[in-house]
C-alpha cells in the first residue's frame, strides 16, 4: 500500500466511521480499480461503501 492509498483508507475511515482496516483497505482498492469484491461476510464492506456513497459489486460465496 502507498502513502497515497494508505491516506485514502484513514480519509475512508474517518467518514465511515469504521475501525477494521481490512475492510477499508478492500472497499478502497475496489473503488479505485472498478473490483468485484468477493466474501463470505458482505455485511461490513457494504456498509461501509454504502456510508460513503461508493458502489461495489459485491458477490457473496
Amino acid at each position: 500500500m502507498t502513502e497515497v492509498q494508505a491516506r485514502a483508507v484513514g480519509r475512508l475511515a474517518a467518514h465511515a466511521d469504521h475501525g477494521d482496516a481490512v475492510d477499508l483497505a478492500v472497499v478502497e482498492g475496489a473503488a479505485r480499480r472498478t473490483d468485484v469484491v468477493v466474501t463470505s461476510d458482505p455485511s461490513d464492506i457494504e456498509r461501509t461503501a454504502s456510508v460513503v456513497g461508493i458502489e461495489l459489486r459485491v458477490v457473496v460465496v
